[in-house]
């Protein structure tokens, strides 16, 4: 490695949990007052992704802003995971407000996972595959009402090796029940700059590539695999070109 590489691997493994410890705290401690969750976005998620970013050397490029639905129109943004790096890249490059879908089980943890209610993202039991339909409808009832949008990562987990898994079908069974467009963003690069399991960061580019929305008017469930299939050929096309 040479002698940059080796500063941002530095301060990147010695700060980032710094940044993660005090941003999480002050987002627990703020979701007590501000209920609604945009607060904490604009003041405390976006800022810090930002400073995670800068810490591991990330350079990143954005393509496709103007495919962001204007205005207060939902959507589902659908994005491959290939690193731990892509929350932090999505909440401070998309330029939307984004509630994620997590696991039930953080539910259980004290402190942090009632804030992650309060501060607006969604919790659900996947292994009930028809509660979870139920919860995510819920969830898009109320993202619809506030004019923001859930964000999927239909792999299900990081990709460990960079290369896209097979999706899971929830966020397409989900847009076709309510109508929402998707929101294919493609992810590259920080596969290479944090890989899966490893602790070390490595600076260098990150491209984020946001497609055009793809609407399921005219879908039915029985439609769900096609569309499902639409979407990642979208996304790994881009990853192999872009």
């Amino acid at each position: 490695m040479n002698p940059y590489a080796v500063l941002v691997a530095t301060r990147a493994l010695i700060l980032i949990p710094v940044v993660v410890v005090i941003g999480s705290g002050a987002a627990i401690a703020l979701s007590f007052f501000a209920r609604d969750g945009s607060v904490i976005w604009k003041g405390i998620i976006r800022p810090f992704s930002q400073a995670i970013l800068w810490l591991a050397g990330v350079e990143v490029s954005v393509s496709g802003e103007e495919n962001v639905p204007s205005g207060k129109q939902s959507c589902i943004v659908v994005f491959n995971h290939q690193s731990n790096m892509d929350i932090p890249l999505l909440a401070r490059h998309l330029p939307m407000q984004l509630r994620f879908i997590g696991k039930a089980e953080l539910k259980a943890v004290p402190v942090f996972g009632p804030a992650i209610l309060r501060m607006g993202h969604f919790l659900i039991k996947r292994q009930d595959h028809t509660g979870a339909l139920q919860d995510l409808s819920r969830a898009a009832s109320c993202i619809r009402r506030t004019g923001l949008s859930l964000a999927f990562a239909p792999e299900g987990t990081r990709s460990p090796d960079g290369r896209l898994l097979p999706f899971k079908k929830g966020a397409f069974v989900l847009a076709i029940q309510t109508g929402l467009p998707i929101l294919p963003v493609a992810i590259k690069g920080t596969f290479e700059r944090l890989p899966k399991k490893s602790l070390i960061a490595r600076p260098g580019p990150v491209k984020v590539i946001i497609h055009p929305p793809v609407s399921p008017e005219g879908l039915t469930y029985e439609d769900r695999v096609h569309f499902m299939e639409k979407i990642r050929d979208i996304i790994e096309l881009s990853l192999k070109t872009s």
